[in-house]
């Protein structure tokens, strides 16, 4: 979620109740952000593009190759800075009492279901059948929206430039929110 004037959601409101601040590492976003811009994202209705930024990228990427979409995208999409501001802003402002990562949910989904339920007072032995209902085997779909399933894949995907660019652009932000520059 991305939270902004158009989105109507008051700090007040972050602050005044118990939040777990669900993240992703913004490279991986990035990684993301190629295909379902370029093709899978559905816009057959404005909800899934409110802002119309998708279907504006859909066209400038259709005739790039992986790389050149990477760098395009990072370069031309107001999503990726408006995504780790509002993450840090959540961070700094809002105190979590919580962090978890998609990773974390992708690598270990009992203990992160767990740290996301527990606190909303449902019984530990929920937990287990939570993680097999929302596991991501079952959140697939072949027809929809492009998932790879791998966390880390945008290591080996980003080319090295755009890497570089994103630790000179948002390297303290990047470490603020627990994502260590790549080696």
């Amino acid at each position: 979620m991305v939270i902004d004037s158009k989105d109507n959601m008051p700090l007040e409101h972050l602050q005044s109740c118990p939040l777990i601040h669900v993240t992703r590492d913004p490279r991986g976003i990035l990684g993301s952000m190629l295909e379902s811009h370029r093709s899978t994202h559905p816009l057959s209705r404005r909800e899934h593009d409110p802002w119309g930024k998708i279907a504006r990228n859909r066209a400038a990427l259709r005739t790039r190759d992986d790389d050149d979409g990477y760098r395009w995208l990072f370069e031309h999409s107001d999503y990726l800075p408006r995504v780790i501001e509002q993450m840090v802003m959540i961070e700094q402002t809002a105190h979590p009492a919580d962090r978890i990562d998609l990773r974390d949910i992708a690598i270990d989904p009992p203990d992160s279901i767990r740290r996301l339920v527990l606190p909303l007072g449902v019984p530990e032995s929920d937990v287990d059948e939570l993680a097999e209902r929302f596991a991501f085997s079952k959140s697939r779909n072949s027809k929809g929206h492009h998932r790879r399933g791998d966390p880390e894949f945008w290591r080996e995907e980003l080319p090295t430039d755009v890497l570089r660019s994103f630790q000179e652009r948002w390297g303290r932000p990047l470490e603020l929110l627990g994502y260590p520059a790549c080696d």
